[in-house]
């Protein structure tokens, strides 16, 4: 990964398809050409793009994205009324 973009900055880059991924509202700038030579190291033929790099779990939000604990804040206070 290069840059990770919160979703208010991430509206004022200009994005690229080939190289960034918005998840959640964040932007995910990854580093296509080193994932492409670590993985053609590991014998991966397949091709590297953001969505694969992230779908598979080799760089992603591990356990909980950003916005998982705002979510679970309110749930709380919804909760916590009961």
């Amino acid at each position: 990964m290069i840059n990770l973009y919160c979703p208010e900055c991430g509206s004022r880059v200009d994005r690229d398809e080939s190289t960034m991924l918005e998840d959640v509202g964040w932007l995910i700038e990854y580093d296509i050409e080193i994932a492409r030579l670590y993985l053609n190291l590991k014998g991966m033929d397949k091709p590297v793009t953001p969505e694969f790099i992230f779908d598979e779990g080799y760089c992603s939000w591990y356990g909980m994205s950003p916005k998982d604990l705002e979510e679970n804040a309110q749930v709380h206070q919804e909760l916590k009324a009961l």
